[in-house]
């Protein structure tokens, strides 16, 4: 894991009180995960539907 991976789970000893231990690193890891799939699917979810939106509008003006 690089620098920037790590300063992008947010991670701040100061601020939190606390070292991070390995479960907090997965649990993070985890929660980025479960994040980025939810937002491709929104974004998937989208497109279909403004797919099947300028299909109904083309088929109802033919």
């Amino acid at each position: 894991m690089d620098m920037k991976e790590w300063n992008d789970l947010g991670f701040d000893p100061m601020k939190d009180g606390y070292w991070p231990t390995a479960q907090h690193i997965r649990d993070r890891l985890e929660e980025k995960d479960r994040m980025r799939r939810k937002a491709r699917l929104i974004t998937l979810g989208i497109v279909f539907m403004s797919m099947a939106f300028l299909l109904t509008l083309i088929w109802f003006l033919s």
